[in-house]
């Protein structure tokens, strides 16, 4: 249920920190508990009680930040607020650096999770998504009581547990779609994100499976929403809220070309290619085709040119390489023209 991403572009160890403090003798108690796998249980509070190094900003990391805006002018507000924070930390030389919690907020497919991730990489942060669609319980998150069947930590303690850093991202994608208010035995989400979202009650967030106290408060909470209306006001409360809009076909151009590049790079490991896109992808990008479709298929795009190509080539692409080799139904004819009747 969880996606971990691990970036090393600037690691910059000045300080350290734990998820979770422990001591020898909390170790040698942990040890006499009851636990449904006892080597499971103790590896993992082991794990989440190691030292883990602060990732704090460096010109470099703001450069590349900077330059993400020459990509996506739409999500302006977004980078804006991270630079505004990376900023305040390099000149003070602070010794920790979090963002504030942050909503996304805007239609499918203007590019919210990919400018994300690009900040992510731009970064060089560990980062972990939690798909809030498929989290239906509370236990998702908090961990489930040892006495139950097939117990297991919580969302929120394994994305710890894989972290590099101790002040990761942590991806809160379709955030609306989380089941807040549960009318069931299972309990609602919004109270679990009304601890973790405020720092001094997620210093003391307390993990069920373990039975421990976990400091979370360094984390930087970033959710991706389409109707931020669906989000309970005492969450919106907590959070920046961010609204985007559709980007203009210039900058869509260059998003095409980001997303395959990157895939370039992470599918095949290739970056003596480079790829370009032609001004007609943007009559593409209407009804349920979106970024997330382009990166999804972006595998099935790219591999008859790379078999091709050779060190140094440019692939181009358009429209109809991304229509004729997109997993969907929907020829374009049939699709609505979404976000593309500003244009």
């Amino acid at each position: 249920m969880e996606h971990v991403i691990q970036r090393t572009i600037d690691f910059r160890p000045v300080l350290e920190g734990s998820f979770l403090k422990i001591s020898p003798r909390d170790l040698a108690d942990a040890e006499d508990e009851q636990w449904p796998d006892k080597a499971f249980g103790i590896d993992f509070i082991q794990k989440l009680g190691a030292s883990r190094p602060r990732w704090l900003p460096t010109s470099e990391a703001i450069n590349r930040v900077a330059s993400l805006l020459e990509d996506m002018p739409h999500m302006f507000e977004f980078f804006d607020e991270v630079l505004t924070t990376m900023r305040l930390c390099e000149r003070f030389e602070a010794n920790r650096f979090t963002m504030p919690p942050m909503i996304i907020n805007g239609p499918p497919g203007v590019g919210k999770s990919h400018a994300i991730f690009a900040l992510s990489e731009a970064l060089g942060i560990s980062t972990s998504t939690i798909p809030m669609a498929t989290v239906t319980a509370r236990f998702a998150l908090t961990g489930m009581e040892r006495g139950w069947k097939d117990p297991q930590p919580g969302l929120l303690a394994k994305a710890a547990k894989n972290s590099d850093h101790i002040n990761p991202i942590f991806v809160l994608d379709e955030f609306e779609k989380a089941d807040f208010r549960s009318l069931g035995n299972t309990g609602g989400l919004e109270t679990v994100f009304l601890e973790i979202l405020e720092r001094d009650s997620s210093r003391r967030f307390h993990e069920v499976y373990l039975e421990k106290e976990l400091d979370l408060s360094e984390i930087s909470f970033i959710g991706a929403s389409n109707e931020i209306d669906r989000v309970p006001a005492a969450l919106r409360s907590r959070v920046k809220q961010i609204n985007v809009g559709y980007p203009e076909p210039e900058s869509l151009v260059k998003m095409v070309k980001s997303i395959l590049s990157k895939a370039l790079r992470d599918d095949y490991g290739i970056d003596c290619i480079t790829v370009d896109a032609s001004e007609d992808v943007v009559e593409v990008f209407c009804g349920d085709f979106s970024p997330r479709t382009l990166r999804n298929n972006a595998g099935r795009i790219l591999s008859p040119f790379v078999m091709k190509a050779e060190a140094g080539d440019c692939i181009q692409v358009s429209s109809k390489d991304l229509l004729g080799r997109c997993d969907s139904t929907d020829s374009v004819e049939n699709r609505g023209i979404g976000f593309m009747a500003k244009f």
